[in-house]
């Protein structure tokens, strides 16, 4: 992983450069089935900038590739996996507006086969002393057919809060409601207890 400044005056611009390999295995969504998808090596960059004239501002983008398998077709099934994403981030004042946008695509190798699968979250959130309560919605909108079809079409908000004890440790709670294609909604609350050191 290379990362580093562009010179840029007031921009702030800065890029990202990363090399690596890794083996993901995926669970079904429905717990029937674990995909191994025998990753091959990939590279993400990326660019992002910091404008001085607005502190706590951030925009950029990247774009991560590499190769994976489809073990539902079978293991020698190859795919090509380009995932681009853009993000803009604002964190001032107490204020902290997240966003950031997704565009999967999976080309099958030797085929005409290709699936593009847009995602995205929005999350704002204000700071009220040691108190930060959230709103966040959440979008994913996988193709049947694909490596992702348990997934499918996911999309609904969540609420919460995380309440800082002090600067090393943090609770939060959140509450989610997700409205899926063809299946019944989903409720679900998440507590957790963070640590930093």
């Amino acid at each position: 992983s290379v990362t580093g400044e562009i010179p840029s005056g007031k921009l702030g611009l800065n890029y990202i450069a990363e090399y690596g390999s890794s083996d993901t295995i995926r669970p079904n969504l429905n717990g029937t089935l674990i995909e191994d998808e025998n990753n091959g090596n990939h590279v993400n960059v990326g660019l992002f900038m910091r404008p001085i004239s607005i502190p706590g501002l951030q925009v950029g983008g990247s774009i991560y590739h590499d190769r994976i398998s489809d073990f539902t077709r079978g293991p020698s099934v190859r795919l090509g996996q380009t995932i681009a994403n853009v993000h803009l981030v604002y964190t001032a004042h107490g204020i902290e507006f997240l966003n950031e946008g997704f565009l999967i695509k999976h080309n099958y190798e030797q085929s005409s086969i290709v699936y593009n699968m847009p995602a995205f979250y929005s999350q704002v959130s204000k700071q009220f002393g040691r108190l930060r309560p959230f709103f966040r919605y959440q979008y994913i909108n996988a193709n049947s057919g694909s490596l992702f079809e348990d997934i499918a079409l996911r999309q609904g908000p969540s609420f919460g809060a995380r309440w800082d004890f002090n600067d090393n440790i943090a609770f939060k709670t959140q509450l989610d409601h997700t409205l899926r294609k063809g299946q019944p909604d989903l409720n679900g609350l998440h507590l957790q207890l963070a640590f930093t050191f």
